[in-house]
């Protein structure tokens, strides 16, 4: 597994999602009893991240692609995943480009540096605005790209739910591994 969320609309603390490496993200309501798949249909099953946003436990993004340093059995993704329903239906966000990335929706790809071929971002962290569910910032891993390629290693911020990504000034350039908002103001990286 590489991230579970809670609901926070449900007191009760049973309905809970996790994503897998390799197994695309599965929701309970019943407190781990049972497990439902819900993204077998999405362009990838490598998940790293999930995120909830508190303001609307119905919208939910999944960063796509496992962030495990360089390790070789570690999949990349092709961007950031979206439910506007609780995680009965997804779809990819930044979608005007298909799967080829752009200044504005720099995940996906196959990258490649003339030597390794790699494949899109891999985003290991995502954090939602608590007040805002569209303002969403991916902590990102970007192997094997070329100067040539747009999207490279850093945080990426959206203020419009995922149509469009850019990457924030000062944080670019080095793998990210962590984000998280600590206000509605305040957001931290690592």
């Amino acid at each position: 597994m590489t991230a579970i969320a809670v609901d926070p609309g449900d007191a009760t603390g049973n309905t809970v999602f996790l994503a897998g490496a390799q197994g695309g993200v599965w929701k309970t309501t019943n407190g781990g009893q049972n497990w439902q798949p819900l993204t077998d249909n999405q362009p990838s099953l490598a998940m790293g991240s999930l995120a909830i946003a508190p303001s609307n436990d119905n919208i939910i993004y999944a960063g796509t692609g496992e962030e495990a340093g360089e390790g070789f059995d570690a999949y990349y993704g092709v961007g950031v995943l979206k439910s506007l329903d609780g995680g009965h239906t997804w779809a990819l966000t930044c979608t005007g480009s298909g799967l080829a990335a752009n200044t504005t929706c720099p995940f996906a790809r196959p990258f490649n540096d003339g030597f390794f071929p790699g494949g899109g971002a891999r985003i290991g962290s995502l954090a939602v605005n608590p007040l805002n569910a569209n303002q969403v910032l991916a902590g990102t891993q970007i192997f094997f790209r070329t100067k040539s390629q747009p999207g490279e290693p850093g945080v990426y911020c959206t203020n419009n739910g995922g149509a469009t990504w850019q990457i924030l000034p000062g944080v670019q350039g080095a793998m990210a591994t962590a984000v998280f908002f600590a206000s509605p103001t305040i957001a931290y990286a690592a």
